[in-house]
């Protein structure tokens, strides 16, 4: 079981956090830019003070013993979990992750472009667009060519030509999704192996939306909640002989849009998830956190485990389901993802069938 100490070590834990005793020598205040999200009663070692969303802090309220008004809090906002009762070791912790994420989900949107920035490694080039394009397109103007980081993070509020595989476009409420492009150099992966590229890219997805949802990652790299599309993204290389020159991995997260006009069959959000806005920008912090790990393994030569891991993740990893090519639709398993790529499927007749991107659709019902 938890105790006070570990709670007080994982509240420190956090990015930009600190401690202090402002009300007076027996309560224990954690803030984060200046404002509140967790309070440790230090007179008695069973219970922490939280921030919740109000309908998710009823919902608490009314399944668990250990979860309770917190008084002297406003009662909407705050909830007392009580570490010795029905209320798990992880749920606690994931609890103090939703309170520091409100709390920075509240603050301005020029403050928590500046958390996010403040935070971002020396090797990170990074650059907030309130409009554009495209941020695939404003990678490639002449400007950002000549920049020298090693990595080069682009996002936006709004994409006027957000661009979705197939050429369709990419729908996205303003200031509500997370639309961004990174520019990287890996000059060390030949053209034949540029699919890992993709497959890191993906992975960091589906880490990042781990506090939210459990996501899988449909061949070739979109994301996945149940038969629901959270995250596409597209990947442009440029090549130079037989190595991989330059990449923008462009991913579009649907975080925090709550409904979506456009003729796409199956998307959804966080938001429509959890029942509540998230903070997009540590959506992205956390994206960019697991690429950055796994881009690093890519140059120390890990292919064949980081290949292991993306088809550990795969939408559709066991079991029969419909598929169609242009002979029509077919029942068939997944048996690999090869490193270039090619997605190999067993059907029912026992046949193997390899395709690449776009000669073959996934039937979704």
């Amino acid at each position: 079981m938890i105790d006070i100490e570990q709670l007080r070590e994982y509240c420190l834990s956090k990015r930009g956090a600190s401690e202090s005793l402002p009300f007076d020598d027996t309560t224990l205040v954690f803030k984060v830019c200046n404002k509140m999200f967790a309070v440790l009663p230090l007179e008695r070692a069973d219970c922490i003070v939280l921030k919740c969303d109000p309908e998710y802090a009823q919902k608490l309220r009314e399944h668990y013993e250990g979860v309770n008004e917190a008084y002297h809090f406003e009662k909407l906002h705050w909830n007392a979990v009580y570490v010795e009762r029905d209320v798990s070791d992880e749920l606690i912790l994931q609890l103090i992750d939703l309170s520091y994420e409100l709390v920075l989900h509240k603050l301005t949107k020029k403050a928590n472009i500046d958390f996010f920035a403040e935070g971002l490694p020396p090797e990170v080039g990074y650059v907030h667009l309130n409009v554009t394009d495209s941020t695939m397109l404003y990678l490639r103007t002449p400007e950002v060519r000549e920049r020298t980081e090693k990595f080069l993070l682009v996002d936006a509020d709004k994409q006027k030509k957000g661009r979705g595989q197939r050429g369709t476009h990419w729908e996205s409420d303003n200031g509500k999704n997370m639309t961004f492009g990174l520019l990287v150099h890996p000059n060390f992966l030949r053209a034949d192996e540029q699919f890992y590229l993709s497959e890191i890219a993906a992975l960091a997805v589906v880490d990042a939306l781990r506090p939210y949802c459990e996501t899988t990652v449909k061949w070739p790299n979109d994301v996945y909640y149940g038969d629901k599309k959270i995250c596409g993204m597209l990947l442009e290389h440029d090549l130079q002989g037989s190595m991989v020159a330059h990449t923008i991995v462009g991913p579009g997260i649907n975080v925090n849009q709550q409904s979506f006009l456009s003729d796409v069959p199956n998307p959804v959000s966080v938001a429509q998830i959890v029942g509540f806005e998230v903070n997009r920008y540590l959506v992205l912090e956390r994206w960019l956190k697991s690429f950055l790990h796994y881009y690093s393994r890519l140059e120390k030569g890990e292919r064949e485990a980081i290949n292991e891991e993306y088809k550990a993740c795969l939408y559709r990893r066991e079991g029969v389901y419909t598929y169609r090519d242009e002979g029509g639709e077919f029942q068939a398993e997944i048996v690999d993802i090869e490193p270039n790529g090619l997605l190999l499927l067993r059907d029912v007749e026992g046949h193997l069938r390899r395709y690449a991107f776009k000669e073959v659709q996934f039937v979704l019902h």
